[in-house]
């Protein structure tokens, strides 16, 4: 099959990790590197020497985040030299998705029928830090997790009984503060014998990842969200990004099992 921008920059990365150590490589030289042609036919995809500027364009990419450089390691005269940096070595190493592309890596999840303000919100944090606008990054998955948390709690309310169902309405659903809802949240769940239903991984999730994802609201509506001078390095939005992506995942997951308390 022809290959796509996010093939093509998935490939490009891949194949400047396998070829981390050359000293001279170049990624194309009027045709697509022999190397990369094969790498991208072992999974079906074709390369040909249309593709030049897609490549090229992937590359680009890959170099606006810190994950390329152009310039091989012993060759600085740049493009059509090019290698992978230490960050880049440390994401790929690391397993990471790297959070580059907004419709690749909210694709990365593997959900479907999500909130649309949950996809607009991460797709646009991920575009922000693409941009390297971490601060502004890190305000979207403020947005994000605070939306995250109500649709949690709003939608758990459709696995209670009737009489449990009105019980959780004036306990948790009643308030509009995130942190007071996840709060009586929890409250409800131990008080209702729902933890012992519950997996251990589950009960852990709820207990450990979300706490701190109320904390990433807090973070990012005082310190990040208002004029405070705080600022944001790459790592700690792009820690953000990983927790919210696991957050969000989980919240598919745990609302999707076919649990039902009386």
């Amino acid at each position: 099959m022809p290959i796509n921008f996010r093939d093509a920059q998935r490939l490009v990365f891949e194949f400047l990790y396998q070829n981390r150590t050359s000293n001279n490589l170049q990624l194309f030289t009027g045709t697509p590197n022999t190397g990369l042609v094969q790498l991208a036919a072992r999974e079906g995809i074709e390369i040909t020497h249309a593709d030049d500027f897609i490549i090229r364009e992937a590359l680009w990419s890959l170099i606006s985040q810190g994950m390329v450089m152009q310039g091989s390691r012993t060759q600085t005269a740049g493009i059509p030299y090019a290698s992978i940096t230490q960050c880049g070595i440390g994401c790929y190493e690391a397993g990471t998705t790297l959070p580059i592309d907004s419709e690749g890596f909210f694709d990365s999840m593997n959900l479907d029928d999500i909130d649309e303000i949950i996809k607009l919100y991460t797709e646009e944090a991920v575009s922000c830090f693409s941009s390297k606008n971490y601060l502004a990054a890190a305000v979207m998955v403020g947005g994000t997790a605070e939306r995250v948390v109500e649709v949690l709690t709003e939608s758990f309310a459709t696995k209670l009984s009737p009489p449990l169902q009105a019980n959780y309405q004036s306990a948790v659903l009643v308030h509009e503060r995130i942190k007071t809802r996840f709060d009586k949240f929890l409250e409800f769940i131990e008080a209702n014998g729902i933890k012992q239903v519950i997996t251990r991984t589950e009960k852990e999730t709820l207990e450990g990842l979300f706490p701190a994802i109320v904390q990433i609201i807090r973070l990012t509506r005082n310190e990040t969200g208002h004029p405070t001078g705080r600022q944001m390095s790459r790592d700690e939005a792009q820690a953000l990004i990983y927790q919210l992506k696991t957050a969000v995942i989980f919240t598919y997951d745990f609302l999707s099992k076919s649990y039902s308390f009386q």
